[in-house]
């Protein structure tokens, strides 16, 4: 039963486990792709009800991944706010109890030695240090609900073969789409699933095997068409596409890069299962090159790839277990292999999350099951008081003691964003996409930052990994503004002119580049240069709203002051209700030192929206102060504005 004693003395000893490898994860912060979280749950402070809306829309355009968002969504309106301590103690709870369905779920099944296996199993899932990301990576909720659902599937399927009841079917069914609605990679049941049934339990292949894959497969068909007709895609899905830099496939998509790509990434997945370190946020263009099949480096990668397969078909006849794990290993990573599709990144730790399960079985069964009985005579002779059986529990155990501290470390560099980039980017030098995720952090903070010495520590920073990516790639116009930010957030501006000029050569589209050439050329007074820079803006981002300042001050500046007021006044008459071109036309009678009128456009762009309580108040009382003027015309005036600014709403 599941509430045995003696399972709950194993569900004890995998919970003390767990938080003996991951305690230090629960005081981290957000970290990397956590924003996923609130780009997809209510805002602050909304109702009960509200929270349910996340069934009701897509993760990142095309995804529907609702069920950890749910609980994210749960936890935001008891607590008021998303405390990320409380959302990775959680996390860490759902991992437990995953762990303790795994060991469940394995010492039901009718095999030899099922308990000793289901725990060896269970302890290396909970330590190997490849499953760290997942667990300290707040977002990555969804693959353990995901995995999660799987197993509770697998517990229903085992429950048909001792009852033989059909209903079973249902839940299998129900955990099956709960698990594809936490995240995709849940299709991997219709591999795990017919695998289990023709290993363990001697299912026909062709009756049984294929039916259940079948029927699985229309299951997927079902559920995903009744979200496609429920939530249609947005239009910007069919705009979003992989790029050189995430994927080299992508540029050169052919037969045999395709087959070389695919072994790469199975020796890649196969290092992350035995070697326990080597997990970075990311990967991409060009740390795994694309090399043909027929690349004698390629040849050599694939021997190594097909060893596990040629051994789990030689121990077929002798035990067919292992070979099961193995095949599950190899056959749920079949949906990031590079070869069904391209890859975000070409690989990922979380991407071999499930997959891990068949690869940890396959050395549990290879330990418990294989091992003793090779070296019994060995250990006998060696000693009398250890015996073969004491064998798996020793490898284990040393195991988790050589897998603490990669657990540790990888908890520490998942503290922030930041941490993770210290502890990662040191490796990704070759990874373009690493880099522009760090340069563009980095940038962003820099200029966020009120301290000097944050500032210049930030945008030294974003440089340094901006110009590692542009070595990579020249291409991309992001990473090349970032390193003009950079430039200029370090006050070099001759070498940040100089990066926008070659950007703006290159790129006309560049609207930062511009933007900020603009900055650069105004403040050296040439008002003739700033003004072009700042027509550009305008003519590339119409949404732009900062540029409806600089441009009619620029214009001003350079002695073109009516047009500067036409401009704004075009700008009025386009967008009658928006306070920008009211606000704007104040700030240039200030300038002009015509003190009034720019009360009065202020007054207009407060009526209008202007939501800024500290120039409200600024001028209601420089308004209050005109009412005192001794030249009744103008305190007459300023009275005027004064009973229309008392009409406004105070700003929040």
């Amino acid at each position: 039963m599941i509430f045995s004693k003696r399972n709950i003395i194993y569900y004890l000893l995998f919970t003390f486990i767990t938080f003996v490898f991951y305690s230090s994860a629960i005081k981290n912060g957000y970290s990397l792709d956590d924003q996923y979280i609130f780009n997809n749950i209510p805002a602050e402070g909304s109702s009960f009800k509200d929270i349910f809306s996340v069934f009701a829309k897509r993760f990142d355009i095309s995804d529907y991944r609702p069920i950890a968002m749910f609980t994210f969504a749960l936890e935001q309106f008891i607590q008021g706010s998303i405390n990320p301590k409380v959302s990775h103690i959680i996390n860490l709870l759902i991992y437990v109890i995953l762990c303790c369905t795994i060991f469940y779920v394995l010492q039901r099944l009718p095999i030899k030695n099922a308990i000793p296996i289901a725990l060896v199993t269970t302890l290396l899932f909970i330590v190997h240090p490849v499953h760290a990301g997942v667990v300290n990576n707040l977002k990555s909720r969804d693959g353990l609900f995901s995995m999660l659902f799987i197993v509770l599937a697998l517990n229903s399927y085992i429950n048909y073969e001792v009852t033989k009841k059909r209903f079973y079917f249902l839940f299998i069914a129900l955990f099956f789409v709960l698990g594809i609605y936490s995240k995709r990679d849940a299709y991997n049941l219709i591999f795990i699933l017919p695998l289990l049934a023709f290993f363990v339990y001697n299912r026909s292949l062709k009756k049984d095997i294929l039916l259940y894959f079948v029927g699985l497969f229309m299951l997927i068909i079902l559920s995903t068409s009744i979200i496609d007709l429920l939530i249609p895609f947005n239009a910007k899905v069919f705009e979003k596409s992989f790029m050189i830099t995430e994927n080299p496939l992508i540029a050169d998509n052919t037969f045999f890069n395709r087959l070389g790509m695919s072994v790469a990434t199975y020796l890649y997945y196969l290092k992350f299962m035995v070697i326990p370190k080597g997990y970075y946020f990311y990967f991409g263009f060009n740390m795994i090159p694309l090399r043909s099949i027929l690349n004698p480096i390629t040849l050599v990668q694939l021997v190594v790839v097909i060893l596990p397969l040629l051994a789990a078909f030689i121990m077929y006849k002798k035990n067919k277990h292992f070979t099961l794990g193995i095949l599950i290993f190899y056959s749920s990573l079949l949906y990031c292999a590079n070869f069904v599709t391209e890859v975000q990144g070409i690989v990922a730790d979380r991407y071999v999350f499930i997959a891990s399960l068949g690869f940890i079985f396959a050395f549990a069964v290879l330990i418990v099951d294989i091992l003793p009985s090779k070296i019994e005579k060995q250990i006998a002779n060696l000693s009398k008081t250890i015996q073969a059986k004491h064998i798996p529990i020793v490898i284990t155990i040393l195991i988790m003691l050589l897998y603490f501290p990669f657990v540790k470390a990888r908890n520490n560099a998942w503290f922030s964003k930041e941490s993770l980039f210290e502890a990662d980017m040191p490796h990704l030098q070759q990874s373009f996409e690493a880099n522009r995720i760090a340069s563009t952090h980095y940038a962003q903070v820099g200029m966020n930052s009120r301290n000097p010495s944050e500032q210049e520590s930030n945008f030294m920073k974003a440089l340094q990994y901006a110009k590692q990516a542009n070595a990579l790639n020249s291409d991309d116009i992001h990473t090349q503004e970032t390193e003009g930010i950079a430039y200029y957030g370090l006050g070099k501006t001759a070498e940040a002119e100089k990066q926008f000029l070659k950007i703006i050569k290159k790129f006309d589209t560049s609207v930062v580049s511009w933007d900020l050439m603009g900055d650069m050329t105004f403040k050296r007074q040439n008002y003739d240069s700033a003004t072009l820079c700042y027509a550009n803006v305008y003519r590339l981002e119409k949404s732009n709203e900062s540029v409806y300042y600089k441009y009619p001050n620029a214009l001003v500046q350079n002695g073109k002051r009516d047009s500067a007021f036409n401009f704004l006044e075009k700008l009025s008459k386009t967008y009658p209700d928006w306070y920008v071109p009211y606000e704007s036309a104040a700030y240039l009678y200030y300038q002009n030192g015509d003190t009034y009128y720019g009360h009065s456009f202020l007054v207009v762009a407060l009526e209008k929206g202007l939501n800024n309580r500290q120039t409200y108040e600024r001028t209601k009382n420089e308004i209050i102060q005109g009412t005192q003027n001794p030249d009744v015309k103008i305190s007459t005036a300023y009275k005027q504005l004064l009973v229309r600014i008392e009409k406004i709403p105070i700003p929040n």
